[in-house]
This record gives C-alpha cells, sequence and structure tokens, in this order.
C-alpha cells in the first residue's frame, strides 16, 4: 500500500512539473498576468504616427508630426519644436539624448530632411537629407542609424551611420528599398528590404548578406494567405533578434521568429485573427509584443526569464489597437501608445506589475 502511495505521488509531482514546463514556454502557454495600468495622455486620432521613445532614467517623449511633449514623471511639457513647418517622422533615444527625424512637404513632394538632437535642453543639427527617413535608431556612445527611401530624383535608399563624429553610408543594391532596421551594434545590424519575400539583409561589419527566415522564399506559403507583409524586427545588444509578423491581423496565425545568432528558428503561435504591430526588446525587460486580436482586444506578449506572459491592454474604444511598444531601459516598465480609434492614448504599464 506504501508503494502504491508512493508510485502516486510520483505521479502527481511529475503532472505538476510537466505543467509548469509548459505553461509560459510559448506565446500559445503564454501567463495570463493582469497589469496596472495608467493612462497618460489622449487626444484626437487623425491617422497620424506617433513616436513614443524613453531616456536611460526612465523619462518619456512622446513626438507627434507637429509637437513634442516630454513627461517628467508627472505631467508632460513642451520641447520646442526642432523645425518650423516639418513633419516629424521618426524619433529614437540613447542614453538622455533624443534624435528625431524632421522632414519638410510642398506639393505632396518631400524637399528635405533633418536629422536632430535634443541635449542640454537644445536642438542640433546632426545630417540633411533629400530623402525620406524610413527608421531611425540610437546607440551608445552617440551614435545613430538611419534608413532612407530613394530620392525624388531617382536615387536609392540608403542606410548612414553616425559614430559621434561623421556619417558613413553603408548602402549598397542589397538595401536598396528599405521597410526598416535593428541595430545590435556597429557591426551587427538588420535591415527589412522589400524585394520578394520580404528579405533580411544582415551587416556582419564588412558587408550585406541576405539570410533566409522560415517563410523565405514563399511567404504566401508559409501562411496560406498573403504572406508576411512588412514584418516588425528588434535586435538585442548580445546579438540575438526578433521577427514577427504580419502587423495587421487576418485568417491565419501570426509569425514569430527568433535569431539565435546561427539561424532564424520559429516560435510557435496558434493565434488567428491577430495582428503583430510592435515588437521591442531591452535586456531587463525582455521581449515585447504588441497583440491586436479581433476577437480578444490588444495585450502585451513579453518574453522574460524564459516565461512568456500575455497582459490585456485597457483600450477605451473597441477599434483602438497598440501601434508602439516602448520598454523603460533597464526595468520591467512598458508603455504604449494606441490608434485606429476616435482618440490616441498613452498608458504605462507600472513597475511590478506582470510579475
Amino acid at each position: 500500500m506504501g508503494g502504491m502511495r508512493a508510485v502516486l505521488v510520483t505521479l502527481v509531482l511529475l503532472a505538476t512539473l510537466t505543467a509548469d514546463v509548459r505553461l509560459g514556454m510559448t506565446p500559445d502557454a503564454a501567463v495570463e498576468v493582469p497589469g496596472r495600468w495608467a493612462l497618460r495622455y489622449a487626444a484626437p486620432y487623425k491617422e497620424q504616427t506617433w513616436h513614443l521613445v524613453s531616456t536611460s532614467g526612465g523619462e518619456m517623449t512622446l513626438a507627434t508630426p507637429r509637437k513634442i511633449l516630454r513627461w517628467d514623471g508627472v505631467t508632460w511639457h513642451p520641447v520646442p519644436h526642432p523645425w518650423r513647418g516639418a513633419h516629424l517622422v521618426g524619433a529614437a533615444s540613447a542614453g538622455d539624448t533624443i534624435w528625431v527625424a524632421a522632414t519638410r512637404f510642398a506639393d505632396g513632394e518631400i524637399t528635405a530632411t533633418r536629422l536632430l538632437t535634443w541635449s542640454g535642453g537644445k536642438w542640433t543639427v546632426k545630417h540633411s537629407t533629400p530623402s525620406l527617413v524610413i527608421d531611425l535608431a540610437a546607440g551608445p556612445r552617440g551614435e545613430a542609424w538611419i534608413a532612407t527611401l530613394p530620392d525624388n530624383e531617382g536615387g536609392r535608399g540608403d542606410v548612414l551611420h553616425w559614430n559621434g563624429r561623421r556619417w558613413r553610408s553603408f548602402g549598397s543594391e542589397a538595401v536598396h528599398y528599405l521597410n526598416g532596421i535593428a541595430v545590435a551594434n556597429r557591426d551587427d545590424l538588420w535591415a527589412v528590404t522589400q524585394s520578394a519575400g520580404r528579405a533580411l539583409t544582415h551587416w556582419n561589419g564588412t558587408a550585406w548578406a541576405e539570410v533566409p527566415h522560415p517563410c523565405t522564399p514563399a511567404p504566401s506559403a508559409c501562411r496560406g494567405l498573403s504572406g508576411i507583409g512588412v514584418p516588425r524586427l528588434a535586435a538585442q545588444p548580445d546579438g540575438r533578434a526578433w521577427l514577427a509578423a504580419p502587423i495587421f491581423a487576418d485568417a491565419a496565425s501570426p509569425k514569430i521568429f527568433h535569431w539565435d545568432r546561427t539561424r532564424w528558428k520559429e516560435v510557435g503561435i496558434s493565434a488567428t485573427w491577430t495582428g503583430l504591430r510592435a515588437l521591442a526588446t531591452d535586456p531587463v525587460g525582455g521581449v515585447w509584443i504588441a497583440a491586436n486580436s479581433w476577437r480578444r482586444g490588444p495585450s502585451l506578449l513579453n518574453l522574460r526569464d524564459g516565461v512568456w506572459r500575455r497582459i490585456a491592454v485597457p483600450v477605451r474604444e473597441r477599434a483602438e489597437q497598440v501601434q508602439g511598444v516602448t520598454p523603460v531601459p533597464g526595468t520591467t516598465r512598458v508603455w504604449v501608445h494606441t490608434g485606429f480609434a476616435k482618440t490616441a492614448r498613452v498608458y504605462e504599464l507600472q513597475a511590478g506589475s506582470t510579475g
């Protein structure tokens, strides 16, 4: 009798351990976490892109096409516009320095774009280009990277690196027409190009090389519908990277891929009618993915310490979706901004509320 009791106890323990391993090990088995959210900003949504960035001290900056606001922990303060008459089309941060891309238009055409930094209470022009900046990233030691589209004169798109003293072009035919970039360090850079299959191109410090992912070379066959569209991409300082797609929901499950510094591997997720709109990483906060579900509403998927968590975002309108995710560096805090409803909003997920 004692032997049978021991066997039963062992079976119960094994079942419990197996359940614990399954729970949170994939996005499908994500641990549901309530989260404590605070509404920080709201304004009428006008189909405009907002950019929300965080300094190393946790101070948030919100850049809309026409204005810039800074959050000091209590309220928002206006920041002088860096270039009157220009639209703010991109923003990034490194340390306490904010980078923005500002573009002027005339008759629907781009006339000029400036790259500027906000530091020490003033704006400084770092670069001018006739092209539209499609993506912007900032790094330590005052570094920055920009990706541009071809200009109105037919010039090719480019990737430029600012090393703190001067600009250098990384452009080539491999990255002629870009959708976005993700930077691990100056010798480890990813670009999403608009070639067939939304190719991923990698810079290893010397040259660009196309790197296949599990949906290459047949993106339509990969998902059974219209492929992966324009994927979201994020790189970590240790060289690992993440890719999520598509940004809009459809009847097929979205895709999440992880680069382990050797190859891309698919991370299982089964969530039809769900778009993965935004992706960001932080060494402490982990991986953050915005999942906008037609059925469940918007939520964040967070991978930290080997466990996936799902945190529902308490939106105020049915049509409201998460457009961007901004981790606070070195913490488990994160901010999101939303759109696609009558009102666009900014929410903060407060510290300690995700376990």
